[in-house]
C-alpha cells in the first residue's frame, strides 16, 4: 500500500472539475493538475481510495465515477487493482448512473467497494472485486441523505434530514438497514427553561424551544456531517461525531454493537 503523501493537497472546485495538487518544495509553490472529461456539471463530493491513487468523484449529473489520480512526478507507480490497470492521470476507471445528484461517496477500508447516496435518498454500493457491473441499491424511509462514512469492510453509516444517524450492513446481493441511531431528547425539559435561556434559543436558532417545535431526537434539524472520532475503519471505528444545522456536534460511542451519545 502506498502510504499518504504529506505534502500533498486534494480538493474540489465548485465547477465541473476536480483539481489534483501537489507542493513542489524546489519552487515553493503548489501545482494543480485538472480532471474536467466527462464531467458535465458541478462536482459535490469527492472521496481518497486507501492506496491514494483513485479518486471517487460524486457530481449534479446523475453519476459517480471513479478516476485515477496518478501524478507521475510525485506517486510511485501503482500496481493494478481492481477498479483497472492502466492509470494515467484523469483516467475514467469506471461510471454508474445515479437517480439523482450524488451527495456523498466513499470507498471502504480496502477500496474494493465504493458506495454512494443520491438526492432522493437512495444508497447504492458495488464491489469490484466481485461482479463490478452489479451495483446494489437501497431505499427505506429516510429522508435525503447528506452524508456517510465506513465503519468497517462491511458497515457504514449515513445521516441527513431526519436528524438521526443510520447504520447500514452491505454482502456482495443487499445493503441492509441495521439500526437507527439515536437518543431521543427530553420534550419535557423545555419546562424548566428560565426566560433568559429561552431568549438566548430564539436568538440562536430563530426558533422557540417547547414542546410544539421540538423533535424528538438529539439533533433538532439536519445533520450535515457523518466522521469516525476514534478508531479506523480498517482497524474499528470505536466513537463518530456528527454536526448539523442546530449547531450540536455530537460524539457517539460504539460500545459492543451498541452505540450511545455522550
Amino acid at each position: 500500500m502506498v502510504p499518504i503523501r504529506e505534502q500533498i493537497c486534494r480538493g474540489i472546485i465548485p465547477k465541473k472539475i476536480v483539481s489534483v495538487c501537489h507542493y513542489e518544495k524546489e519552487n515553493n509553490w503548489w501545482v494543480a493538475k485538472h480532471i474536467k472529461s466527462p464531467i458535465c456539471s458541478t462536482v459535490s463530493c469527492i472521496d481518497w481510495h486507501p492506496e491514494n491513487v483513485l479518486l471517487a468523484v460524486g457530481s449534479y449529473d446523475f453519476k459517480a465515477r471513479v478516476f485515477s489520480a496518478y501524478v507521475k512526478e510525485v506517486d510511485e507507480k501503482p500496481a493494478p487493482n481492481p477498479w483497472g490497470s492502466k492509470m494515467p492521470f484523469g483516467q475514467l476507471m469506471v461510471e454508474f448512473k445515479s437517480s439523482g445528484w450524488v451527495k456523498a461517496i466513499g470507498f471502504s477500508p480496502s477500496g474494493c467497494r465504493l458506495c454512494w447516496i443520491s438526492q432522493d435518498a437512495i444508497i447504492y454500493a458495488v464491489s469490484a472485486d466481485q461482479d463490478i457491473t452489479k451495483v446494489l441499491s437501497y431505499r427505506g424511509n429516510e429522508m435525503p441523505l447528506k452524508s456517510l462514512c465506513w465503519t468497517s469492510e462491511n458497515t457504514f453509516l449515513t445521516a441527513g434530514y431526519t436528524c438521526m444517524p443510520y447504520a447500514y450492513s452491505v454482502n456482495s446481493n443487499q445493503i441492509t438497514r441495521t439500526a437507527e441511531l439515536d437518543v431521543p431528547s427530553d420534550k419535557n425539559s423545555s419546562t424548566t427553561l428560565n426566560a433568559r435561556a429561552m431568549f438566548q434559543n430564539m436568538d440562536r436558532l430563530a426558533v422557540q424551544k417547547n414542546t410544539a417545535t421540538q423533535m424528538n431526537t438529539l439533533h433538532q434539524n439536519c445533520i450535515t456531517q457523518v466522521l469516525p472520532f476514534q478508531g479506523r475503519a480498517n482497524q474499528g471505528v470505536t466513537s463518530f461525531s456528527t454536526v448539523g444545522f442546530d449547531s450540536q456536534l455530537v460524539i457517539w460511542p460504539i460500545k459492543v454493537g451498541c452505540i450511545f451519545c455522550i
